[in-house]
């Protein structure tokens, strides 16, 4: 039977985002505290091993780990089975009864409300239900239960048959003689005793169906994890920083084994704490969003297209945001990792520091032309320098020679000079097409010649010019 209602658009849009901030930080702070619980496995690893005829001094109130058989003084039953050889035993109670289902296909679409009948440990209450007439749940009249012997020991030692935990249950075998048949109850199978008007395989709302699990009694190679007290000859609760419950487990493994278990645990459990906390960041973000998306279905196309959009961006930003809350509670939870990240921080800090430099520099190694470097253009001007400091040694040496010819030796220096010195200079020769490429000849080197036969007559103080 399903029932129709078409919700509040505007009103479940704002309920949403009023909830929004709550789901968002209190993903971050679950995925926080998540990854920094305790590893029970890392905990067992620092048991101190005992054995029947090997108890150090120091494992006296210290956690410990010991293995042996583990067995209860006192058989144990219950209203409906007889007492047996059972370490623990659990009462399963279940009722068939109707159960509430919520669905819509899209948003903003009428929500379908459909009832079933199921077998059920905790049936829900009718009363809550949008059409409660005609489904209504009754009150069960059984509840679960859990059963343990007043003592049981493991080895020599007892232990706290009521606080401690348990290995895996196995089902019990329910037969005539286990059976204690009570009025309205019935033997349906091995597996249940049906309480109800008509029968297990086609039951009525409000018929129960009864099965029980236990823990075998004696347990062989059971291992125990928990504080030994030795003037007691007992095994209590170990108390764990960062634990509300401590360590104190009986487990159907060696002490080996018992450890891989609590290490399996602690890793589903991360898990599971993990995609819980992404799904609440994700919908957390949707629901902060969600005024923007209602804004945006007033128009028919781009509603549709904007919802599918938005989404997506949440689902990458919910996941991005978990991964960084994740490392972030692993650096701060553990030292050694904080060490270590701090380390390959700088590592790659000075890496990026270097090449930025390097960069800088290889974008300064071409560098402008100076025209100093041009070796044509400095062999020309040495060899200009030289004619001129040949020149003014041999106008020294004529005026020295001849004193009283020494203004018109000035004047013929000044008017000769600059001619002189623009003869020095090479001059590219002028080609033409229809003539010989043989450049004319220089002027300057028939005078270097003069300067040069003359330097040849100079006496010694002036040959070295």
């Amino acid at each position: 039977m399903s029932q129709n209602k078409k919700p509040s658009a505007l009103g479940n849009v704002l309920k949403a985002f009023i909830i929004s901030p709550v789901l968002f930080f209190g993903s971050i702070i679950l995925l926080f505290w998540n990854e920094g619980r305790v590893n029970m496995a890392d905990v067992a690893q620092e048991a101190i091993t005992i054995t029947e005829s090997n108890v150090p001094a120091s494992a006296d109130e210290n956690l410990i780990s010991f293995t042996a058989t583990a067995q209860a003084e006192q058989k144990i039953g219950d209203t409906y089975l007889r007492p047996g050889n059972y370490l623990h035993l659990e009462r399963k109670v279940e009722m068939y009864s109707w159960e509430e289902e919520e669905k819509q296909d899209y948003e903003d679409s009428p929500i379908t409300y459909t009832y079933n009948q199921v077998w059920s440990e905790k049936p829900e209450d009718s009363s809550h239900f949008q059409e409660s007439t005609g489904h209504i749940n009754p009150k069960m009249q059984e509840t679960n239960k859990s059963i343990n012997p007043v003592t049981a020991k493991i080895g020599g030692y007892t232990y706290e048959t009521e606080k401690i935990k348990y290995p895996k249950t196995v089902p019990v075998s329910l037969n005539g003689q286990n059976f204690i048949p009570k009025p309205g109850y019935e033997l349906a199978n091995s597996n249940y005793i049906y309480f109800g008007s008509k029968s297990l395989e086609q039951p009525a709302i409000g018929d129960l169906r009864i099965s029980y699990l236990m823990v075998p009694s004696p347990l062989k190679n059971a291992t125990i994890l928990g504080k030994l007290n030795v003037a007691r000859s007992s095994i209590t609760n170990y108390p764990v920083k960062g634990t509300i419950n401590g360590l104190y487990r009986i487990f159907d493994d060696s002490h080996g084994g018992a450890i891989q278990t609590l290490d399996r645990e602690h890793i589903l459990t991360t898990w599971s704490f993990r995609a819980f906390g992404f799904t609440l960041m994700w919908f957390g973000i949707i629901f902060l969003i969600g005024p923007i998306n209602y804004l945006a279905n007033f128009v028919p196309i781009l509603g549709g297209i904007f919802n599918k959009i938005t989404k997506t961006i949440a689902l990458v930003i919910a996941l991005i945001l978990s991964v960084v809350t994740i490392v972030i509670s692993k650096i701060v939870h553990d030292p050694l990792i904080l060490i270590i990240t701090i380390f390959f921080v700088a590592i790659i800090a000075i890496l990026v520091i270097l090449l930025i430099n390097k960069s800088k520099h290889g974008t300064n190694t071409q560098k402008p032309v100076n025209p100093n470097s041009n070796p044509r253009f400095n062999n020309t001007k040495a060899n200009s320098n030289s004619n001129q400091s040949r020149f003014n040694n041999q106008q020294v040496f004529q005026n020295n020679a001849h004193p009283n010819s020494g203004s018109n030796s000035a004047q013929s220096f000044s008017a000769n000079t600059p001619q002189q010195i623009n003869q020095t200079r090479p001059t590219a020769p002028k080609t033409s097409p229809n003539h010989n490429m043989n450049p004319k000849p220089n002027q300057t080197n028939s005078r270097q010649q003069s300067t040069s036969k003359n330097r040849n007559n100079l006496d010694p103080p002036y040959s070295d010019l």
